[in-house]
């Protein structure tokens, strides 16, 4: 499992802000949700900081092809 979050809190809240798509009641939902998830971080395989789009893409995509790997070392 891979948990993706921003770098902090502030940053989701300019993020949903940016997006223009949420109402306040809805960023702020998220907010709190986002309080709750980091407290499971531990259930988790991989936890990704999302600073910069292209580089957390190319993580998950190094996580993936690692899975592949040690799946057919299996084989």
């Amino acid at each position: 499992k891979i948990f993706i979050l921003p770098p902090d809190k502030k940053e989701l809240k300019n993020r949903l802000i940016k997006r223009n798509q949420d109402n306040n009641a809805i960023v702020e939902k998220r907010l709190k949700q986002y309080e709750s998830d980091i407290k499971h971080w531990s259930d988790y395989d991989y936890i990704l900081i999302n600073k910069d789009l292209e580089s957390c893409f190319s993580q998950i995509e190094k996580i993936i092809e690692n899975q592949k790997k040690e799946k057919m070392s299996f084989i």
